[in-house]
């Protein structure tokens, strides 16, 4: 997944076909210089698209794509090491924002891969598809926590403003039911109602 979505960015070597993410990066870029000051770019990635985004928006912003407005990472599966080398350096400059979303150290112990893994998914990363035991995952709070450069960024009152973390209960959001969908249940109701 990894190697796949480096190459997918790699700048285009003269007589072989494009990379599927740099050519879109590069007409990205295109568009947005087409239609200069009309454009907002935003990003988001869950999980293994933290990885993505790590090859693609430097991609993008070397195409000249201009500032991403927003990057919003969800459960970023990316090491630390990679968040840092290639999207960290970025973060408040062609990435003007990042919110990354993650549960905090108690819940993603408390998560579940399928009652297969009994940690969350998140973890599992960490501790067997990494080569590294243990391998940090920024994702991860207790990462965020054991490195000073993502603590600078994200915990303390002195965050740089492009940084911002959430870290919180997952809780299930139930959405509203449309005014036909009320009809229909206030119908279903009064029709199946008897004295």
């Amino acid at each position: 997944m990894k190697t796949n979505a480096e190459l997918a960015s790699l700048p285009n070597d003269p007589g072989i076909p494009s990379h599927g993410a740099r050519y879109v990066a590069k007409r990205l870029a295109e568009f947005c210089q087409r239609h200069p000051g009309r454009i907002s770019l935003h990003a988001v990635g869950h999980s293994a698209g933290a990885i993505f985004h790590s090859y693609f928006l430097p991609a993008a912003l070397q195409e000249g794509s201009g500032p991403i407005s927003s990057l919003q990472l969800l459960a970023p599966a990316i090491g630390v090491d990679g968040f840092l080398d290639r999207l960290s350096p970025e973060v408040g400059q062609g990435v003007r924002n990042l919110t990354m979303y993650t549960m905090n150290k108690q819940l993603e112990r408390d998560d579940n891969c399928a009652q297969i893994y009994r940690k969350s998914l998140l973890y599992l990363v960490s501790r067997a598809f990494e080569p590294e035991r243990e391998a940090p995952i920024l994702g991860l709070e207790e990462s965020v926590r054991a490195n000073s450069a993502l603590v600078a960024c994200s915990g303390s009152r002195r965050a740089p403003r492009a940084w911002r973390r959430w870290s919180g209960p997952a809780r299930r959001i139930r959405p509203r039911p449309t005014a036909a969908a009320r009809r229909r249940r206030t119908a279903v109701s009064t029709t199946t109602s008897t004295p």
